[in-house]
């Protein structure tokens, strides 16, 4: 059974710095940590990250987050390569006054485009059976 290592609740400061101040924090942070297995040996220990946000027709997620509401939520379908096997991870990222919450389904990509269209979720469409993912799934709270 794969284990998603992603953190389900942190506290996120976020800054807005030049991007030479980027790269001297980056080259600095770089002594004290390590590139996650994903991203070791790849150039500058990166890897793409694709990401679809979700919606309502009047935005409610966008307007929440631009209105700067203290609790707010967003939707979004994350992918990191075109591997046709790798998984899709369905999320809900909730800020809850200065912590996050996200709950992470890993699902089969063949079966997003059910579960976009409105089917209900199955076993079958996640990627690996994994009772959390499940429960991410199917009763996001």
């Amino acid at each position: 059974m794969l284990i998603d290592r992603a953190q389900r609740e942190r506290r996120e400061i976020k800054y807005l710095i030049r991007e030479e101040e980027a790269l001297a924090v980056r080259t600095f942070v770089s002594c004290y940590l390590e590139p996650d297995e994903f991203a070791a040996g790849r150039p500058d220990n990166s890897y793409p990250v694709h990401s679809l946000y979700l919606d309502s027709n009047r935005l409610y997620t966008y307007w929440a987050t631009a209105s700067g509401d203290r609790n707010r939520f967003k939707l979004r379908i994350r992918y990191y390569d075109d591997n046709p096997f790798s998984p899709v991870f369905c999320e809900i990222k909730r800020r809850i006054n200065e912590g996050v919450v996200k709950q992470r389904a890993r699902v089969r990509r063949d079966a997003i485009g059910l579960l976009l269209a409105g089917e209900s979720p199955r076993r079958e469409h996640l990627h690996a059976w994994n009772s959390q993912s499940w429960v991410d799934l199917v009763l996001p709270t």
